[in-house]
C-alpha cells in the first residue's frame, strides 16, 4: 500500500495520453455492453474498465486529493471513486448510450485510509449520498490540484 509524501502536494499534470485513453475506455465500455455474456461477467469487466479510467487519470496522484493526502504525513493512501463504481455500472447497464458521460464521472480522489474508511461507513449509512456530497457529509476537504483550489462541494467538477 502506498503512503502519502510531499509529492502529493504538487500540482496535477494531466497525462499526455489521457484524452486518447479515455476515448479508448468509452469504446471498451460500449463493446463490453454489447457482448452477449453473463451479467456477473459483464459487471466484473465494466468494474475493471472503470478502474482503468482512475489509473489513466493519475492513479495515486489524481487531480483531486484530500487535504490530509496533500499534507504528506506518511499516511496510507487509497483511491476513492467520487461517484461510486456500483452506481456507475448500474447506469451503464441501464443506459449504455451514456458510456462517455459515465467515463467523465469515473473520477477518483486520493484519500487516506482513515478517510476511505469514513467514506465507506458513510455510504453504508447514507446510500443516497454520492459524488462530492459524500465527501462533504463525511467532513473531508478536497482540493483540485489542477487549479490548487479547495472544492466548493456545491459547485465542483463532474
Amino acid at each position: 500500500m502506498l503512503t502519502t509524501n510531499t509529492s502529493h502536494g504538487k500540482p496535477y499534470i494531466e497525462p499526455a495520453d489521457l484524452h486518447n485513453n479515455l476515448q479508448d475506455a468509452v469504446r471498451l465500455l460500449e463493446g463490453l455492453l454489447a457482448l452477449n455474456i453473463s451479467l456477473p461477467m459483464k459487471k466484473r469487466m465494466l468494474n475493471h474498465e472503470i478502474w482503468q479510467v482512475a489509473i489513466a487519470s493519475g492513479s495515486f496522484k489524481p487531480r483531486y486529493r484530500s487535504a490530509e493526502v496533500i499534507k504528506g504525513n506518511g499516511d496510507k493512501i487509497e483511491r476513492d471513486h467520487v461517484f461510486q463504481k456500483k452506481a456507475l455500472i448500474e447506469r451503464l447497464l441501464q443506459k449504455p448510450h451514456e458510456a462517455e458521460q459515465v467515463v467523465k464521472s469515473a473520477i477518483s480522489c486520493a484519500v487516506t485510509k482513515a478517510e476511505h474508511d469514513k467514506l465507506t461507513q458513510h455510504s453504508r449509512t447514507h446510500p443516497e449520498d454520492d459524488g462530492w456530497t459524500r465527501y462533504q457529509n463525511s467532513g473531508i476537504t478536497v482540493y483540485d490540484m489542477l487549479t490548487g483550489t479547495e472544492l466548493s462541494h456545491g459547485n465542483s467538477a463532474a
